[in-house]
């Protein structure tokens, strides 16, 4: 960092050396040229008038150099190699000027001689002393060095430590967390990560729970399958055969159903919601009903008379099939001998109420029902089928189509299932 520091002002000072250096030299030449210019032009004519006179330069140069203080003497112009410009300046009896650096040579002609006076070189007042001056620039670029690096490295050390941070977490460390600072940017990508962090942790957390019980629910139709292979093995007679293999067709339509709900809920989990149609509620639930109806067996499945309105919500057809056909399939399940259906306009919304007359889900439970293999362990659920998917599957639905699902007490004295879905404005006939 020091170094790149310093790198930074070693090109600074070279874009100040060819930008801003000619432009002081410039500056500074002018300022010597009229500082210096008269007092040549008077010096040059009392030479002039003493070598006229007495035929010799020497006591006004030496009179000059004493007083001067810089370096003033005598030179041939024809040992001078002088530009056209120059020449020409001289001429017309002007003090001209050569810079070398920042110091400056000035030269004046005598008149009637071949003769130049030359002062100089004359250096430029420096404030501070050269030494002194130097000193204090070095001084001032330490002092800023140590200034931005004062401020850079408690920031270049929190940045260091997000990034072990991020190294461990890219290695498995799921628990690895930014340490929060002051309220800045690199806080504020500490937070991004910690909540990115937090989310991918429940994620994993989900996924390994649901491999859990995923394992869980195939142990038991394996079992039964590997029991009932035995016992074709060991049948005596063709009937015990064939009774083997009709258990064994079971739990393999048992391990279909399972899969099938598994790959449904993954898809809705993972996957973006379908595109959305406009869908008319009431013929829906007719439909389903109208398919489940049979296998109610003892349960008298009624749908409830509905205003003669269409009811469209924005929703894929298959996923609202979906979700009516899990709710009712669950109220059969669990109902003692009547399920109840009622699809109803719910203010700007459309509303889908399953009642059966079972048991019930007590208050405590009635989140959990939602949750993916989840089975109350009670008279709800004892002796009846299923595999704690389609109640999830269902809220899925509802969550990616802006809608709610919710346990209810019926006034069957069992459940009530409310499905809600957002309306859509009926076409104008």
């Amino acid at each position: 960092m020091l170094v790149t520091l310093l790198l930074g002002i070693a090109v600074a000072a070279a874009c100040a050396m060819v930008f801003v250096f000619p432009r002081v030299r410039d500056r500074v030449g002018r300022n010597i040229a009229e500082t210096t210019s008269p007092p040549i032009t008077y010096l040059a004519e009392e030479l002039a008038e003493a070598g006229r006179e007495h035929g010799t330069y020497q006591p006004v140069l030496e009179r000059a150099q004493r007083r001067a203080g810089i370096g003033v003497d005598i030179v041939r112009r024809d040992t001078l190699t002088l530009d056209t410009a120059t020449a020409e300046a001289l001429d017309r009896g002007e003090v001209v000027q050569t810079q070398h650096f920042l110091r400056s040579v000035m030269y004046a002609r005598i008149d009637g001689t071949g003769d130049l006076v030359r002062v100089g070189p004359i250096n430029p007042v420096h404030p501070f002393g050269e030494g002194r001056g130097l000193a204090l620039l070095l001084l001032f670029i330490g002092g800023l060095c140590g200034g931005v690096f004062l401020l850079v490295e408690p920031l270049r050390r929190r940045l260091a430590a997000l990034a072990r941070v991020t190294a461990a977490f890219g290695r498995g460390d799921l628990s690895a967390r930014a340490r929060r600072g002051p309220r800045d940017a690199i806080d504020d990508l500490g937070r991004s990560f910690n909540h990115m962090a937090d989310e991918i942790q429940r994620l994993v957390a989900a996924q390994q729970g649901l491999l859990r019980m995923v394992s869980h629910e195939l142990r038991t139709p394996m079992q039964r399958l590997h029991f009932n292979v035995e016992r074709v093995r060991d049948a005596s007679d063709d009937e015990a055969r064939e009774q083997a293999l009709d258990r064994m067709a079971r739990d393999l339509d048992e391990l279909d159903e399972l899969i099938e709900e598994l790959l449904t809920y993954v898809r809705l989990k993972d996957q973006a919601p379908a595109r959305s149609e406009r869908v008319d509620a009431g013929p829906v639930v007719d439909d389903v009903c109208a398919g489940l109806s049979p296998l109610g067996g003892v349960v008298t499945m009624t749908v409830a008379a509905r205003a003669d309105e269409p009811l469209p919500v924005a929703v894929e057809a298959r996923s609202l099939r979906r979700a009516v056909s899990n709710l009712v399939t669950n109220a059969l399940r669990h109902a003692r001998a009547r399920v109840v259906v009622r699809v109803e306009r719910d203010g700007d919304g459309v509303r889908i109420d399953v009642d059966d007359d079972g048991p019930g889900v007590p208050p405590e439970a009635r989140e959990q029902v939602f949750e993916p293999f989840r089975r109350l362990d009670d008279a709800r659920t004892r002796g009846t089928r299923g595999f704690g998917l389609g109640l999830a599957i269902v809220r899925r639905i509802a969550e990616q189509n802006g809608g709610t699902i919710v346990v209810l007490v019926s006034d069957l004295g069992g459940a009530r299932f409310r499905l809600t879905l957002p309306g859509l404005t009926p076409p104008d006939t």
